[in-house]
């Protein structure tokens, strides 16, 4: 049974095991009652349950032993196209937009991410970090437990259909529990990285998707970030969405590297090095009298060297000093997702009012936002002296997330693999994407929210 369900859910990955499970049962129980009446039924259905708690647990051991560190070899059905010119519509439903946002100017727009994604599931697929302690299911984690092991032990090609087994596999753990021994944090990475994976399949589809479907970017974050911040009185963030699901999708590729920061003064000299693969939170600068917009470059470096001495607190007394600070990437990274951090909303409702044509819901911005604009360029450098190897690189701007202050919404703007620029907007009705004149974006992206540049030269 266990066999059978997972076969037919890779056939078909809308239907989850326990649904194909219930099916196939209900249509046993339907024969059952029409040839031999209520006695045949219960006689079958004790059958298949001596069956499934005595037969299948002794199944795993037997069948699937931990095999560590296969190398993992994708299959071409496994791997993402290239984003189309024209990205696809969504339709807004229920604060929805700062999880279309992060899919419009990131995860569906960006062939880095694109093509890493699946190379993040792969690397991921090893018995060593998912299982740890051994096997030791319970009986209704047996059969989902046998479909992950075995895919994970395969010497050839993962195929889609081992995705979608392993998604919906993993899904059952979230019914029934983890089993004993394994990796909790790591399973649910990995769910989450094949469930974005499975997102982005449908929207490459070119149909329009619907806000309820995107909303299950929450789920994919909360479940590796208990910290997020996600309720029915605050509005969402695009940020808050993108970060967490960006780091799994990096993590441990070849775009990973460190970000060195360097304090000294006062007879002190601090390092720290952590790993970054080009996202960077920048503070907003404050306002200059003159009314003279700062540039996003110039906040830029002002975060990796600041023109002023930065409070450090050390010691059991926390003895404070004032030191300087640099931060130096290794070498200048492939791709830089850069977030002015614009301060924070809340979400308050208004059924008396009308906005647009899709529903009757107005949002206000309890706390609002920093708007100031900011002057962005289509390109920005990185010098030298921020890379430990002395090399400089030169960026081109390929999408912006934008919040819309008082509005509470976000939309994007996102670059094509031709070069055409589009807008998206999900408010509007059946969504709105339509092209973008290049000549407009400074003017839009003065009010940005989060910044994407992808290296070039």
């Amino acid at each position: 049974m266990a066999s059978i369900c997972n076969r037919v859910g890779s056939y078909l990955p809308s239907l989850s095991f326990k649904n194909v499970e219930r099916a196939i049962m209900a249509g046993i129980a339907v024969q059952s009652l029409c040839m031999g009446g209520i006695p045949m039924l219960i006689a079958e259905a004790g059958a298949y349950y001596f069956g499934r708690k005595y037969l299948m647990a002794d199944e795993l051991p037997a069948q699937f032993p931990l095999v560590a560190g296969l190398p993992t070899r994708l299959d071409v059905s496994a791997r993402l196209n290239v984003p189309a010119e024209t990205p696809t519509k969504i339709i807004w439903s229920g604060n929805s937009c700062f999880c279309s946002s992060a899919l419009w100017s990131f995860f569906a727009s960006q062939p880095v991410a694109l093509g890493e994604l699946p190379e993040a599931i792969s690397r991921r697929l090893n018995t060593a970090d998912l299982f740890p302690g051994g096997l030791h299911p319970s009986d209704e984690q047996t059969a989902p437990l046998c479909a992950i092991v075995e895919i994970v032990n395969k010497r050839e090609p993962i195929t889609l259909g081992d995705f979608n087994r392993l998604r919906q596999s993993l899904q059952q753990f979230e019914v029934y529990g983890f089993p004993i021994g394994a990796n909790e944090r790591n399973l649910k990475a990995l769910l989450s990285l094949l469930e974005l994976h499975d997102l982005i399949r449908e929207y490459q589809t070119g149909k329009p998707m619907k806000g309820e479907r995107i909303n299950s970017l929450r789920e994919m974050v909360f479940r590796v970030d208990p910290n997020f911040r996600d309720t029915g009185t605050r509005i969402g963030d695009a940020h808050e969405v993108f970060q967490p699901l960006a780091n799994l999708i990096f993590e441990g590729s070849r775009f990973e590297q460190n970000l060195h920061t360097t304090r000294v003064g006062q007879g002190q000299h601090l390092t720290e090095v952590r790993p970054n693969w080009g996202d960077i939170a920048l503070p907003m600068p404050m306002p200059i009298v003159s009314g003279q917009k700062p540039t996003l470059q110039s906040i830029f470096e002002e975060y990796l060297a600041p023109s002023k001495p930065v409070k450090i607190e050390l010691g059991d007394a926390h003895t404070s000093y004032m030191l300087k600070e640099t931060n130096q990437f290794e070498t200048a990274p492939q791709f830089l997702a850069l977030t002015l951090k614009r301060g924070d909303v809340a979400m308050v409702e208004d059924t008396d009012y009308k906005m647009g044509e899709s529903t009757d819901f107005k949002f206000k911005a309890v706390q609002a936002m920093n708007m100031d604009e900011v002057d962005v360029r289509s390109r920005l450098d990185l010098d030298g002296r921020f890379c430990r190897d002395g090399r400089k690189a030169r960026y081109e701007l390929v999408s912006v997330s934008r919040h819309m202050g008082s509005f509470a919404h976000y939309d994007a703007i996102s670059r094509g693999p031709k070069g055409s620029w589009n807008y998206c907007n999900d408010l509007k009705k059946e969504g709105s994407v339509y092209r973008f004149e290049a000549s407009d974006i400074p003017k839009y992206a003065e009010t940005g929210y989060m910044f994407f540049f992808r290296r070039v030269g």
